[in-house]
């Protein structure tokens, strides 16, 4: 049994403030130009598109491409407005502000059980997170989008699927879930909402978009090797195993465990 003072104090937030304060201290440590990595690329392409220029021609520092549909690059455009320093603290601070977020929404049991600050220090010291915090990513956004608009249960439906969908198409996945449970009514909301969102990101990027339907979305080169340890996955794991000389027996046993 988890003590009430760990479920309700305020004084039980320092455990989550000392889960966050090694990755934070690790990002400080580092040069400025070299701290997180992806934001580096959203913060870029975001001035890329406010110039009008070919986003899917960009390339930071690092050597790494933009690699998003059209209408992600509106979204983070503003970014690229202020100083990269002033960036990086902001999406820093919100990056937490959406772990804590994400803990009554997508964790509600485990929060009725050991309380908010535990939950929150989890969630922290979870590898995903951790990640998120070290390279400056997406994917908690798109996370609490998502669980927003299917865990909870409001008028509006759609929009926080629709929108992840349409900044990555990573949560697409949920599309045939919905067709498959047969929440007709959901997944047609969902679609509309990609479907708006994605058509203002062609229109309002048409050069970038040109690019991005024709060439840079199959382009399989642009998302890095999948071979590297940093990758976890099932796949990427039997990408190692079977070495550069067997990538598709590695296929093929990857299609076999999924």
């Amino acid at each position: 049994t988890v003590p009430v003072w760990l479920r309700a104090s305020p004084w039980a937030w320092s455990i989550p403030a000392a889960a966050a304060a090694l990755p934070i201290g690790l990002l400080l440590a580092s040069p400025p130009g070299e701290r997180l990595k992806d934001l580096l690329v959203y913060h870029g392409a975001g001035g890329t598109a406010g110039a009008g220029q070919n986003l899917y021609a960009f390339r930071t520092t690092f050597s790494m491409p933009f690699t998003y549909p059209p209408f992600a690059a509106l979204v983070v455009e503003p970014l690229s407005r202020m100083p990269l320093g002033v960036a990086q603290t902001l999406w820093t601070v919100a990056t937490l502000a959406a772990v804590v977020a994400l803990a009554p929404v997508a964790l509600r049991p485990v929060v009725d059980r050991i309380g908010m600050p535990l939950t929150v220090t989890a969630l922290l010291l979870s590898s995903p997170v951790r990640s998120h915090l070290r390279f400056g990513q997406v994917g908690v956004f798109l996370v609490l989008l998502v669980a927003l608009d299917l865990v909870h249960r409001q008028r509006w439906k759609g929009w926080g699927l629709g929108l992840a969908i349409a900044v990555k198409l990573t949560p697409a996945v949920f599309l045939p879930w919905l067709a498959v449970t047969r929440n007709g009514k959901r997944l047609g909301a969902t679609l509309a909402w990609v479907t708006g969102a994605t058509l203002a990101g062609l229109v309002l990027l048409w050069p970038s978009a040109s690019d991005y339907m024709f060439r840079a979305s199959r382009d399989t080169t642009r998302f890095g090797a999948n071979d590297i340890p940093g990758n976890q996955s099932v796949r990427g794991m039997l990408l190692r195993l079977f070495g550069p000389d067997g990538v598709q027996n590695a296929e093929r046993a990857w299609l076999l465990c999924a």
